[in-house]
């Protein structure tokens, strides 16, 4: 079974059978975020948005985030760009975002998920240790 990490891939990206053919989004532990670009921007396709993404210095990887159940019409899992874990509150990620806006992504299209974020879309149980004190 092939999993795919970029939007560059020809071939098929999603099925029937399998659902999305992307690698799962990676766990956001407690205290952590992770800093994504969504793959819809209008005008753009998503080939357009990781090359842009690649250009301005990230290493994106397409990903899925949600249960990617193909059987269920309702299922609300979405395709992201995932950029990077963060530390939460940590300063870089203030500068990722400042260059991602300023390299022409729209601020709309930049998602940050949280750990409870995270644990809802996949449906789990998330750690309470992650409330801001």
């Amino acid at each position: 079974m092939e999993y795919i990490d970029t939007a560059n891939h020809i071939g098929r990206i999603w099925s029937a059978s399998r659902g999305w053919h992307n690698l799962a989004f990676p766990d956001i532990p407690a205290k952590f975020v992770a800093l994504c670009v969504n793959n819809k921007i209008s005008g753009m396709t998503d080939r357009e948005i990781e090359n842009k993404l690649t250009k301005l210095g990230f290493n994106p990887s397409y990903r899925y985030l949600g249960l990617n159940n193909p059987k269920d019409k309702n299922d609300p899992t979405s395709l992201l760009f995932f950029l990077r874990k963060y530390k939460r509150d940590d300063q870089e990620m203030d500068q990722a975002i400042l260059t991602l806006i300023r390299g022409g992504i729209p601020p709309r299209a930049i998602v940050v998920i949280t750990h409870k974020l995270y644990c809802a879309a996949l449906g789990i149980g998330c750690d309470r240790s992650d409330n801001r004190s």
